[in-house]
């Protein structure tokens, strides 16, 4: 097992390279629960000429936020790391705009899973006000590994 401390820059824990790391840092995890965030800047692909984040992003940035807590814990117990795919948005809901300069918090909470699959409720919030959440369905292949941080 590695020791590793929080919070840490999530990318390290990501199949994702820049620009499409959505996310900046994890922030907490445990065996169900994750917590990371993003300091939403102009550098961001997908804010627009208002400065607003495009509101199909919250759905990224709950899979990132989710991955990274995955990601965490096989770099804990030095496994490799494994690649997942989202298939599957339930009942998402953009209460809000995401602006340049927010900074958003991601919590996630593994509900449960079976055979690959696993389903997750994410919540994303700014200075304690939820401004979108739901749950998303991810399949990771237990056959498919690579290393954190490389290209995909």
């Amino acid at each position: 097992m590695r020791n590793l401390s929080l919070p840490a820059t999530a990318d390290d824990f990501l199949p994702h390279a820049q620009p499409m790391v959505f996310i900046d840092r994890l922030l907490e995890c445990d065996d169900e629960r994750g917590l990371c965030e993003l300091q939403l800047t102009s550098a961001h692909i997908f804010v627009d000429a208002q400065g607003r984040m495009d509101r199909a992003c919250f759905v990224e940035l709950a899979a990132q936020s989710f991955a990274a807590v995955k990601g965490w814990k096989l770099a804990c117990q030095g496994a490799p790391f494994t690649s997942g795919f989202l298939v599957g948005v339930q009942a998402f809901e953009c209460l809000d705009d995401a602006r340049i300069g927010d900074l958003l918090q991601i919590e996630t909470i593994e509900l449960g899973g079976f055979d690959g699959y696993t389903v997750v409720r994410a919540t994303i919030n700014r200075g304690g006000e939820t401004i979108a959440g739901g749950k998303i369905k991810l399949y990771v292949p237990s056959s498919e590994t690579q290393d954190p941080g490389a290209d995909v």
